[in-house]
């Protein structure tokens, strides 16, 4: 089984979160450490994104925005698919709440509906969003 960032990596709807997490130095953490739970947009939800707004985060000198960001998409633990409960909130490892929502099985995270599920790494697990968290 693989860590994270290879579960992010075999995924080529979360290509664009693969390169902000490496970016942002986040990517050996989730490589190694865990276990994590990742809410990865996909390449549609970071489509949805202001022209430009990405590219200029991916600066170096917008890496602590990036950062900032990337965090807002993790929490500590591994939190499968159904183990979501409505109106739960979770802790990112930026300090922000996340509120979960589920209705007739559509889970939603701030207002972001998981796609793709259980995405299952050694370390944690990936769900995928179809929109970046702000």
């Amino acid at each position: 089984m693989s860590d994270i960032t290879g579960v992010l990596l075999a995924d080529r709807n979360l290509t664009t979160m693969t390169k902000s997490l490496k970016a942002a130095g986040l990517d050996y953490d989730l490589e190694k450490n865990g276990p994590f739970t990742v809410f990865a947009p996909s390449e549609i939800a970071f489509g949805k994104l202001m022209p430009g707004l990405l590219a200029g985060l991916l600066r170096p000198e917008k890496k602590i925005q990036l950062i900032a960001l990337m965090h807002r998409h993790i929490i500590h633990g591994k939190k499968s698919f159904n183990d979501f409960t409505d109106g739960e909130m979770l802790p990112t490892l930026g300090g922000k709440m996340l509120e979960v929502k589920v209705n007739h099985g559509i889970v939603t995270i701030n207002g972001a509906t998981i796609q793709s599920r259980d995405n299952d790494a050694f370390n944690g697990v990936v769900h995928s969003l179809d929109t970046v968290l702000s």
